[in-house]
């Protein structure tokens, strides 16, 4: 068992005749049992037609991240804080 990541291989097609997928992506074809996709908010155009059609809804979260370093010699104290939009 095991499984390949595909980077930089846009994906045009997936298709299966209910044993194989078949994924059809820029640089070839790609023949396996199960697939994983993990295409975002272009997941339905691929699993329309395979006739799954999920309800997937996409939005934009904005999303605010601190993060803190505590110098330990000193009590832990803040000694870096970081900002992240």
């Amino acid at each position: 068992m095991g499984g390949v990541l595909r980077d930089a291989e846009p994906v045009q097609r997936v298709t299966s005749d209910g044993d194989v997928v078949t994924v059809i992506t820029s640089k070839s074809v790609h023949k396996a049992r199960s697939v994983i996709l993990a295409a975002g908010p272009w997941t339905s155009q691929l699993t329309e037609p395979l006739g799954l059609s999920l309800p997937l809804e996409v939005f934009h979260l904005p999303l605010t991240l601190s993060l803190v370093e505590l110098d330990h010699s000193t009590t832990n104290k803040v000694s870096n804080f970081v900002n992240v939009y």
